[in-house]
């Protein structure tokens, strides 16, 4: 990837990049698989890609895969899907006209295909719901920022603020607290989510009405325990605070007493510097003009006179050479004595306080493994009841489709019984 980059004019597009949700439904080796899958088939293993996927840890209920894909074909070094090019062009290419559209629908088949294949009931539709037919009302987007305030830190407030854009500098106040009646994105979610299973759980059609009281059920406990796990790690980032905040200050303190001790050592270098500066200068300037004045005497100006061989006035420019260049060597060995001098008294200064820097470092990291192994069990039986809740479930919704599978099969028994004809 370098060696494509340093090739490449300055301002080209180097690569690709496309970042899709995998269902959590699926497994590590089945969301890798079908990652695979999917950068086959829009590559058709014509171009080099690479995946990254996040599914552990911090991402375990957010799995997701970032690919970034080289357009330029490994043998011939052209270019084959052709991205960012316009329609016409891509018309022109044999490609379908939306580079995005296409990108979904391929991800969306695949997906399902995969679902599919596993036996799983869930599916992805990359329409949105009015296109489906859908009469849900959709959630709004929560960013990972705000979902991380509240989840890790705080319950955000809501207030008004004035905003800026880049194409107008200036904006009236938005009133957020009127727009979102003092709930967070996440809390106006619950409240969406919930509506749309009172309204489901009242369809006329049976199923829809079983998976919203289902839905509703599972919904309740999850929140609860939700909850509980927010308080938690909200008290971790609460203590983490509190601890980075303590070794802030020691930090700031000793960094503080080091930059004060630098700024005086190099006033007092600058001091002397300028001072034996001063006393060098008037010492050259004191030994150039005794040496004009030396040069100047009757005997040296009637020696210069009489002196058919040129010796004489040779011998003094000689001597006025010579001087220029030992004042030279004079202010230049002056230079390097202040330079060695400065970065003697400066490592000094280094020197004593890097120590007492290092040791508040290393003393913050050590306390924060220690708050870390504390709040570990937490985070791991945390874990343990997420994957817990995940696996009920998915336990219940697959009894729910085999009771209303059973159900639906009883009812198409009735419903040919009764286009039987009776006997009399």
């Amino acid at each position: 990837m370098n060696e494509h980059e340093t090739a490449d004019r300055k301002n080209a597009r180097v690569c690709d990049k496309i970042r899709i949700a995998l269902p959590r439904e699926l497994d590590e080796a089945q969301r890798l698989k079908l990652v695979q899958e999917f950068c086959h088939d829009i590559t058709g293993d014509q171009v080099p890609y690479f995946a990254a996927i996040h599914q552990t840890g911090k991402d375990a209920h957010n799995p997701h895969a970032h690919i970034i894909i080289r357009d330029r074909d490994i043998e011939t070094g052209k270019r084959v899907l052709k991205w960012s090019d316009n329609k016409r062009d891509r018309v022109k290419a044999g490609l379908p006209v939306n580079a995005v559209d296409h990108i979904r629908e391929r991800w969306e088949t695949l997906a399902n295909t995969v679902l599919e294949r596993e036996g799983i009931n869930a599916r992805i539709d990359r329409r949105s719901l009015e296109d489906q037919g859908v009469d849900r009302i959709p959630t709004i987007h929560v960013g990972a920022k705000a979902q991380h305030i509240e989840n890790m830190v705080q319950r955000p407030d809501s207030s008004n603020r004035t905003e800026k854009s880049w194409w107008r500098s200036y904006r009236d106040e938005t009133p957020y607290e009127f727009i979102d009646l003092g709930r967070t994105r996440q809390e106006r979610n619950t409240q969406i989510i919930d509506l749309n299973l009172e309204r489901a759980s009242r369809s006329p059609d049976f199923a829809t009405r079983e998976r919203a009281k289902l839905q509703k059920s599972l919904a309740q406990d999850e929140r609860i325990v939700e909850r509980e796990l927010i308080t938690q790690a909200r008290q971790h980032t609460h203590e983490e605070r509190i601890l980075r905040g303590e070794y802030r200050g020691h930090w700031i303190e000793a960094k503080t007493l080091a930059k004060d001790e630098e700024q005086a050592t190099r006033s007092d270098l600058a001091h002397r510097w300028r001072k034996d500066r001063m006393t060098l200068r008037d010492d050259h300037a004191k030994d150039r003009d005794d040496l004009k004045d030396k040069h100047r005497t009757f005997k040296s100006r009637f020696m210069r006179v009489v002196d058919i061989t040129g010796r004489t006035r040779s011998k003094q420019k000689t001597e006025q050479s010579d001087l220029k260049k030992a004042q030279a060597r004079a202010r230049g060995d002056m230079v390097q004595s202040y330079h060695i001098t400065k970065n003697t008294l400066l490592g000094a200064v280094e020197s004593r306080h890097k120590p007492i820097l290092k040791n508040i470092q290393q003393g913050y990291k050590q306390a924060q493994r220690g708050l870390e192994d504390h709040h570990e069990p937490m985070r791991e039986q945390a874990e343990k009841l997420r994957q817990k809740q995940a696996k009920e479930r998915l336990l219940a919704e697959k009894r729910l489709d085999a009771a209303l599978k059973q159900v639906e099969q009883q009812n198409k028994r009735r419903r040919q019984n009764l286009k039987q004809p009776r006997m009399r």
